[in-house]
């Protein structure tokens, strides 16, 4: 951050100390070295970083930068910022939030977002602890430990859950409006990214639920293996994929488009855009596809399936997409904890805005039967195949 910048917090510390009748020395004893110099590397980090640096001179940011400084709380300073994706991990989080990038982590077993302030659950896997005590996707989750989950960012949220398995959580659960308690002993929970099924006719179904660092050679290897078996169709499904890592998307739209096709805009905070393509050598460029999408396919979900459907490699069925057209950067600070923060915003390859509106299907569909039955329609129709109904859903839901 520039010095200047540094002297003009300063100088508003010490109006507010004068006026308040504190004396500097007053500040130094109630701000612990270590805490302060943590919440100096975030404010540095934001005048660097963060995606609307104009952002960070309204008023009711810098008051609460003074109070943080003074009492040697960064989460006061995220607080103010008007950004839902821009927030502080403590340590342990953020060790959680890593550990959940390699594929395994210690928890419940489910997917969550951050809707209207709401923390939802999206997915539960099967034969785990969460299925095990009846949480249902489109769950409510109220409290965490006893403590307001609304009041919690998304990372804060799922890192107070997660934990050492053996260990317990209590849930506060809204299920169809009614609520109940729930204590809930977490386990380790293996994340395979990637499913793969054969349907009918040869169309073959692969549902990616989330980006990791494993997502692009799960998808080589289920690409391989439809490719095996024959396959003539693709249905890649990205319904209540919430995201994850920008690397693991472009590598996962790269196996379906040319190279150098557009998979996405990134636009900087100066309004700079620079063009992300495809890297070349896919295994699946030409094959028919659909994809599947719904109001929880978020973020690299929504990278990918505006890339297919912007260079019209794949018709998209569904229902609007969550929104989030930005990108977020994950920097450790020297106490070990971390900042998550909003660094540019993304366009679709045809220079559409994604962030707060979503991609609107080709084909608007409610009703994950009937999204499903619609995309083997299409890819039935297209390829001249014959239709057999009931064995497509036998095969799928069973």
């Amino acid at each position: 951050m520039p010095i200047s910048s540094r002297v003009f917090i300063l100088t508003l510390i010490a109006i507010t100390i004068f006026a308040l009748g504190f004396g500097v020395s007053t500040l130094v004893t109630e701000s612990p070295p270590q805490e302060e110099g943590v919440v100096w590397q975030a404010w540095d980090i934001l005048q660097d970083y963060f995606v609307d640096p104009q952002a960070l001179d309204d008023p009711e940011v810098l008051e609460a930068m003074i109070q943080a400084l003074r009492e040697g709380d960064v989460d006061i300073l995220f607080e103010a910022i008007d950004d839902p994706y821009t927030s502080h991990m403590d340590a342990e989080a953020y060790r959680l939030f890593l550990s959940g990038l390699q594929g395994s982590y210690g928890g419940i077993g489910t997917v969550l977002t951050k809707e209207a302030d709401q923390l939802v659950v999206v997915r539960v896997f099967e034969d785990s602890p969460a299925e095990a005590k009846g949480i249902e996707a489109g769950d409510v989750i109220l409290e965490i430990n006893g403590e307001p989950a609304p009041e919690m960012s998304l990372e804060e949220a799922a890192a107070r859950i997660r934990g050492e398995p053996g260990t317990m959580v209590a849930l506060r659960i809204q299920h169809d409006g009614e609520t109940r308690e729930v204590a809930i002993t977490r386990a380790e929970i293996q994340i395979t990214t990637v499913s793969h099924q054969m349907l009918d006719n040869g169309i073959a179904h692969i549902e990616i639920i989330s980006f990791s660092l494993n997502t692009p050679a799960e998808l080589i290897d289920a690409l391989e293996y439809i490719e095996d078996e024959g396959a003539t169709a693709i249905i890649l499904d990205l319904r209540d994929n919430p995201g994850g890592l920008l690397i693991s998307a472009e590598a996962v739209a790269s196996q379906f488009l040319d190279e150098g096709g557009t998979i996405y805009w990134l636009v900087d905070r100066e309004g700079n855009q620079q063009r992300i393509t495809a890297s070349g050598g896919g295994l699946a460029t030409e094959i028919p596809m659909v994809v599947l999408v719904n109001g929880y396919s978020a973020s690299s979900s929504e990278i990918v399936a505006g890339a297919l459907q912007d260079n019209e490699r794949a018709t998209i069925i569904g229902t609007q997409t969550f929104g989030k057209g930005s990108i977020n950067q994950l920097i450790p600070l020297e106490d070990g904890s971390a900042l998550y923060v909003t660094i540019c915003h993304w366009l679709t390859p045809k220079e559409n805005q994604v962030e707060g509106v979503g991609i609107t299907p080709d084909i608007v569909v409610e009703g994950e039967d009937e999204q499903l039955l619609e995309a083997v329609d299409i890819l039935t129709v297209s390829l001249n195949l014959p239709v057999f109904y009931d064995r497509i859903i036998l095969s799928s839901y069973i």
